[in-house]
């Protein structure tokens, strides 16, 4: 699999152009100035031990700068296969570390204009610094929508224009449902046109899926994720959050521990990880490690919804001085919530045995730390 086809992010030179650099020391400056490009990336693929590891460093040739490196080794049982998922980790962190250099360079410019793609990565940056959630989520779609104009088929732009919409329906009081899972439905379905053979593209659609209450063919859509994403663990984490839905969240555990021992930094930036596991544990009526790994959810991204089950896992657990705390927070969050607002949110969510173990362990917890019914 080529770093072309795994950085579909940038334009990236032909190996026909860079095979003269090869085995030469060379200013990162000067090659960039030659091939006109920003980055550079060098690697290499070499024996350790009894296994093979694969290196790669990110530079920015205007400054000669290194950006981001990484190196990960495996068995040599089967060493091509082994050298082929090394490569496509790195390859899946480096777009992830090339993003994020692109948005210290251009996400924070206020003027007008620019390519579609910087378009989309000031909207990223109004998202993640915006202190109003839904207002920040609203006014970088609009950026998304700006970027689509330019670019119709930017797949980027598309999948955060759905983690607005989902924003959206989740905080917006007044929202019309309808429409949201409606805008869901279809640009899930042209991210997969423009994007199939990209794992991000089946993940969105997965979740479109989902929240429609169309459990199995997100399954079949989280499916072909996985196939595109064997090594990278998001389609992986994306499955265990499928368990929970589905009733089944021993499953759910065991899909953490195997995408995070692909990929030990997935789902970090959201929380996610430790939030499916403290969601897990909950509905095994596993108290304290739900709070446990809750907490540590909170620590890495703190969002309303982790709060909502810390209150119900401490308040479960006994724990009533740490209950009475989240659950001020949470109501700080979401002024007005009940109990009934969060069934009506995920009417649609989850199979029969996802909604006994709910109302067993979240709700009765939720109950039991006075979060009012109506």
């Amino acid at each position: 699999m080529t770093l072309e086809r795994n950085l579909r992010v940038a334009l990236v030179s032909s190996r026909s152009v860079t095979a003269a650099y090869k085995g030469k020391t060379v200013d990162a400056r000067t090659v960039g100035r030659e091939l006109n490009v920003r980055y550079l990336v060098e690697g290499e693929v070499r024996g350790a031990g009894d296994g093979v590891a694969v290196s790669a460093q990110f530079i920015d040739t205007d400054n000669a700068t290194q950006v981001w490196s990484d190196r990960l080794e495996a068995g040599t049982a089967e060493a091509a296969q082994d050298k082929r998922d090394l490569a496509v980790q790195l390859t899946q962190r480096l777009r992830d570390a090339l993003l994020d250099a692109e948005r210290r360079r251009v996400g924070t410019r206020q003027e007008a204009g620019g390519s579609a793609m910087e378009i989309v990565l000031r909207a990223m940056n109004v998202l993640d610094i915006g202190s109003d959630t839904l207002k920040a989520a609203l006014a970088a779609r609009k950026l998304c929508d700006m970027a689509l104009l330019l670019d119709p088929n930017l797949l980027t732009a598309l999948l955060l224009r759905g983690s607005t919409l989902e924003i959206q329906r989740q905080l917006g009081r007044h929202a019309d449902n309808n429409r949201l899972l409606q805008e869901l439905d279809e640009d899930s379905k042209r991210a997969v046109v423009v994007g199939r053979d990209d794992q991000r593209a089946w993940q969105f659609r997965a979740n479109a899926l989902l929240v429609q209450g169309r459990l199995e063919a997100a399954l079949d859509a989280n499916e072909e994720a996985v196939k595109l994403d064997a090594t990278g663990g998001g389609a992986l984490l994306q499955r265990a959050w499928l368990m929970v839905l589905m009733g089944r969240p021993a499953e759910t555990l065991a899909l953490v521990d195997k995408a995070t021992a692909l990929n030990p930094n997935v789902g970090r930036r959201h929380g996610s990880v430790e939030f499916y596991r403290c969601s897990a544990f909950l509905a095994l009526g596993r108290y304290d490690d739900a709070a446990a790994a809750c907490e540590k959810s909170v620590a890495q991204c703190d969002r309303w919804v982790t709060h909502l089950v810390l209150v119900a896992a401490y308040a479960q657990s006994g724990a009533a001085a740490q209950t009475a705390v989240e659950r001020a927070e949470l109501l700080k969050r979401r002024p007005g919530f009940t109990i009934a607002s969060l069934k009506a949110l995920d009417r649609n969510m989850g199979a029969p045995g996802f909604h006994q173990l709910a109302e067993t362990h979240l709700y009765a917890g939720l109950r039991e730390a006075g979060i009012p019914e109506n």
